[in-house]
């Protein structure tokens, strides 16, 4: 009971009018039951107040229909999903949500079904990517769970009441590459990293000390480095499951210089560009 008049407070505080994308919503509580909505026909944040101001009366006359859900796939992803993966710091996901539209498109959410999903598996997997190469299966199954993702947030929103990609089987994997720098290799690269390269050089020994991804060591964060234990807490990984990887004394070593010299910033690495 506390836990819903907390909710409601905090439903309150908002006036219930958020805006995603270019789609005013509305979102309130009555008796413990939240409902939210999208209302793609208002164009001003009045227009959605007087849409939840009819939507609230209809609960409370018992008339209030749940939606079938008249929004289509494109809509959601683009207007609601990707913002929201935004918000949240998750890793580039626009090109494989871009390949999801293009197939699901102006279908409606709630009507895609498990079957389209494998269809949709079995014609990515099928396909020539633009380097003219085979799609791999780690690929199509990014994009899989992806979709899941999708679905996982319009259930929370309470869009759909199903996820049609959670029972789709994925790909078995076997992509696992193994390559090390010969001992002559090692030097030959770090003496690169000078003049205009001078700036890859602690991204590139932290790649050789770590074995981490470029994209993984440019999301690190001061939180992330743990100097006391020597690990480093990797989050939103490419498999999406954060990992602890140990350092060594010459990883240890450049993330020190690297925290000393973040100053007032989170991240270790910083965009001159957009400062983040």
């Amino acid at each position: 009971m506390k836990e819903n008049k907390e909710r409601s407070k905090k439903y309150q505080k908002r006036d219930g009018i958020t805006k995603r994308g270019n789609v005013w919503w509305y979102e309130f509580m009555i008796d413990g039951q939240p409902y939210r909505r999208p209302i793609p026909e208002a164009k001003t944040r009045t227009d959605a107040k007087n849409a939840m101001t009819a939507a609230r009366a209809a609960v409370l006359n018992g008339t209030y229909e749940l939606p079938v859900n008249a929004q289509t796939f494109r809509e959601f992803a683009e207007q609601v999903y990707l913002p929201w993966a935004k918000e949240n710091k998750r890793s580039d996901e626009s090109y494989m949500v871009a390949a999801l539209v293009e197939h699901f498109g102006n279908k409606n959410l709630s009507k895609i079904t498990p079957a389209m999903v494998e269809q949709y598996k079995i014609s990515r997997k099928k396909g020539i990517t633009r380097r003219n190469q085979v799609r791999s299966a780690a690929s199509v199954n990014r994009e899989v769970t992806i979709l899941s993702r999708i679905y996982t947030l319009a259930i929370r929103e309470k869009i759909v009441r199903t996820n049609p990609a959670a029972g789709v089987k994925k790909y078995h994997e076997d992509n696992k590459r193994v390559r090390y720098l010969l001992p002559e290799e090692e030097p030959r690269l770090l003496a690169q990293c000078v003049d205009e390269r001078s700036h890859l050089l602690p991204v590139v020994i932290l790649a050789i000390q770590t074995g981490l991804r470029r994209s993984e060591i440019l999301k690190l964060t001061i939180s992330d480095v743990d100097l006391f234990r020597n690990i480093i807490n990797v989050r939103n990984t490419k498999n999406d499951k954060d990992r602890m990887v140990p350092i060594n004394k010459i990883a240890r070593k450049e993330l020190l210089k690297l925290v000393k010299a973040a100053d007032n910033h989170d991240h270790l690495f910083q965009n001159s560009k957009t400062n983040t």
